[in-house]
Parts: structure tokens; sequence; C-alpha cells
């Protein structure tokens, strides 16, 4: 059995600052690290009014707690496709995937809003496949 550690990276009406947020969540992964905690999943949330939109950029967020970590898997629970430029999402995975080791997992999502609704994000899912599979320094790669 393994253990993860899932943060929503909420901020409730701001309560805290978004620099106190971070340090929080960088000193609860150091610390599933140092409990043997398989992994920790980072969200991606963009534009949220609530303080639910504190991760905008998780891929970002990632490689700074692969600097403050050695062992612990760090993954996406779930990037979604629709946000980014499918060959930039598929080179920044690479890269870090190097940076780190082989320490990341990803899942993707094609995203929701109230505006948009969902079956208009299926084509541009489709489009990042390609290069992330092209980028993808393990042939596991699963849709």
């Amino acid at each position: 059995m393994k253990f993860g550690f899932h943060t929503q990276m909420n901020n409730w009406q701001h309560e805290i600052s978004h620099t106190q947020m971070l340090d929080q969540i960088r000193e609860q992964v150091q610390l599933c690290e140092a409990l043997g905690f398989d992994a920790v999943w980072l969200p991606e949330h963009h534009l949220n009014p609530e303080g639910f939109g504190n991760s905008p950029n998780p891929i970002l967020f990632a490689a700074d707690l692969a600097c403050r970590t050695r062992r612990i898997t760090i993954g996406f629970a779930c990037l979604t496709t629709t946000m980014w430029h499918p060959l930039r999402l598929a080179e920044d995975l690479a890269l870090l995937d190097h940076l780190t080791k082989g320490r990341i997992e990803v899942g993707f999502g094609r995203g929701a809003d109230p505006v948009t609704p969902c079956p208009s994000t299926s084509k541009r899912t489709q489009e990042t496949k390609t290069p992330i599979e092209s980028c993808s320094p393990r042939p596991s790669t699963s849709w």
C-alpha cells in the first residue's frame, strides 16, 4: 500500500497571504517525506474568487518542492490541458521529469468552467496528446 498527500491549495476567504500558504504547503510536503509518504499531489486551479485559484502553475511549484525534497513523488491531479500550449506543456513536463530524476506523475484533465461547456475542451485535450507522448521519456504514458 502506498500513501500520498493531496492538497487543494485552498485559502478560503484569503485568511493568510499567498506566500504564507505556499510556505505552509512546503512544510507539509517536507513533513510527508520525513514520515515516509510516497507522493504529494498538486492541483491546478485558475481565477477562483474564494481562494481556490491558488495554483495556476503547479509545474513551477513542483520544481520548487523537488528542490526541497529528495525522495517523494510529486504528482499532478490534474493538469488542465486546455490551459496550456500543448508543446510547452510537454517540454515543461519532460524537463521537470529530468530535474526530479523521474519523481513526477501526471494526471491530465480538460477542465471546465461555467462559461465554457466541457465538450468544447475535447479538441484541445486531443491536440495535447501527441506532444506529451513524444516528449515522454517513459513509454507507460496512457490516456
